[in-house]
């Protein structure tokens, strides 16, 4: 097996390439259509076969979801990382690649899992305490919100 790190840095410039959406999309259409199939002659069919298809589309009135161009950089990126061993690709997801919100939680940024936020004003909304936060990392902001819910009264003293 090559260089991890050596491995990793040219996902990640991969991923750099095409933006987070299009290249978690990638690696799904990479596991759906499978590393066998995507050869440099069957990535050429798809792409010419999508063009061809927005443009019966097109002539039909017939509007798409995804853009041809977005379809092509689709099947682009998956191609390149066909060009790794599936456990180098795995290797990569399970260290790099947020699924849904595993790495989401109080104090880490729920795009890149940075665990440094820096935290702004905060205020009461309906029964939730919210702070405002910003992810130096990756420039995301948002807001983090936690319930109120009643634990205990205290008394501090009585009329007597």
């Amino acid at each position: 097996m090559e260089d991890t790190t050596k491995v990793f840095s040219e996902i990640t410039a991969i991923e750099n390439k095409y933006g987070l959406i299009m290249f978690r999309m990638g690696l799904t259409h990479l596991v759906d259509v499978g590393f066998r199939n995507l050869t440099d002659e069957d990535v050429e069919a798809a792409i010419k076969k999508i063009i061809a298809d927005a443009e019966t589309d097109k002539a039909n009135g017939v509007i798409q979801v995804m853009t041809p161009e977005f379809q092509c950089d689709l099947v682009r990126c998956a191609a390149e990382l066909a060009k790794f061993s599936v456990w180098d690709i795995f290797a990569y997801i399970q260290e790099n690649v947020v699924i849904g919100t595993a790495k989401q939680g109080a104090g880490t940024c729920p795009e890149c899992g940075h665990d440094d936020l820096e935290y702004g004003s905060g205020s009461v909304e309906d029964n939730s305490y919210i702070y405002k936060w910003a992810c130096e990392e990756c420039g995301t902001f948002g807001r983090e919100c936690y319930d109120l819910v009643f634990s205990e009264q205290i008394v501090d003293g009585d009329k007597n």
